[in-house]
């Protein structure tokens, strides 16, 4: 059975502890198999996150010209229908506003709170 072999050295306070390890090849071979899904995952995650950045950038800043409009709006003196409408449209903006702050969440590297890569 041909073998692949692994060693090193793991540094603790104390001492240092050598240590190695033989592997099958099979049992080598699919662990490189798995390393390079991980890749691939890893590859898809990051391209996902930067599509849902720029997705996010490109609803926002339309909908920051519509939201700061439709205040506008209502600050003036409308008719009663007017301001339902105007009314609508702000609190749609809002709700869109919201949804689209929820996708940083999605955009987050997990175990990163802040979102930073």
């Amino acid at each position: 059975m041909r073998c692949s072999s692994f060693s090193g050295t793991h540094l603790t306070q104390k001492k240092t502890i050598a240590f190695s390890f033989q592997f099958p090849e099979t049992q080598r071979r699919a662990m490189t198999e798995h390393e390079d899904q991980i890749a691939q995952y890893r590859l898809k995650l990051e391209e996902t996150a930067a599509l849902v950045a720029r997705i996010r950038h490109e609803i926002n800043n339309p909908l920051t010209g519509v939201l700061g409009q439709a205040q506008l709006l209502l600050r003036e003196d409308l008719s009663e229908r007017s301001r339902k409408r105007v009314q609508t449209i702000e609190d749609l903006a809002i709700r869109l506003r919201d949804i689209v702050a929820q996708l940083r969440e999605v955009q987050k590297p997990a175990g990163d709170p802040h979102g930073e890569g």
